[in-house]
């Protein structure tokens, strides 16, 4: 298995890399497309996975008014792909405006234009007043199939939305691995505060159940705070 951290491509990103570089296998990075300080990373000598910019920057597959800015997300993505010659793109499919199914067919449509195999579409968290699109594998797996590309499976994502759908978290994550998922976003959070992105074991998840569920030759990012005590902690525990 091949453990890396997530990290943004800004300053603050750049100079943790010089704390953490040599405890991991790779890093992903996600593209922040409004500079060009994302191509000074390839001062690293390590493999490189690249996350589009989200909902976060104004980003979203799945609204027509967002399109635009999605273009330049995801293009710049896409180049960053190029630059590193990695063979990931995680990619956020939207959020639920007023009809669920009609969004799904908007990011479908949206994305399908790219004919791009490296994206790696990540399932997303809901929960009463935060509806989010590929919370269920079904959805997952139409977004796959249809655009003929992978999946980042976030472990978390999924718990925190467990709740919601009023089933077992861990039986609910279990749920998406027959979709044979190979690249996993990992961290601790608590179930039923919607509260994750925390160092593994801080919150309530069954870490070492999540860990039983990794294949041996899948990659997983931490989706952790940058602390290079924790994150040795984090690494040396999925290592084990």
């Amino acid at each position: 298995m091949k453990v890396g951290i997530k990290t943004y491509t800004d300053k603050k990103g750049y100079k943790y890399l010089k704390k953490i570089v040599d405890y991991c296998d790779f890093i992903e990075i996600l593209i922040v497309p409004d500079n060009k300080l994302w191509k000074k990373f390839k001062d690293y000598d390590i493999p490189f996975t690249i996350h589009a910019a989200h909902q976060g920057f104004n980003a979203d597959p799945s609204d027509k008014k967002k399109h635009e800015r999605t273009d330049l997300c995801l293009n710049t993505a896409i180049d960053a792909a190029d630059y590193f010659d990695s063979d990931v793109i995680i990619v956020h499919p939207g959020t639920v405006g007023t009809l669920r199914k009609s969004c799904i067919e908007t990011a479908l449509k949206y994305l399908k234009r790219f004919k791009e195999p490296r994206f790696h579409i990540e399932n997303l968290p809901s929960w009463k007043h935060h509806i989010e699109l590929g919370t269920l594998p079904e959805e997952i797996e139409t977004f796959t199939k249809r655009l003929k590309c992978n999946f980042c499976f976030d472990l978390s994502h999924a718990a925190l939305s467990a709740p919601m759908l009023k089933v077992d978290y861990k039986k609910f994550v279990k749920s998406f691995m027959k979709l044979k998922p190979k690249y996993f976003h990992m961290c601790g959070g608590n179930v039923l505060k919607h509260d994750d992105h925390h160092p593994l074991m801080e919150g309530n998840y069954d870490q070492n159940y999540f860990k039983s569920l990794l294949p041996k030759k899948g990659r997983v990012i931490l989706e952790t705070p940058h602390n290079v005590q924790k994150h040795i902690q984090d690494i040396n525990f999925l290592k084990k």
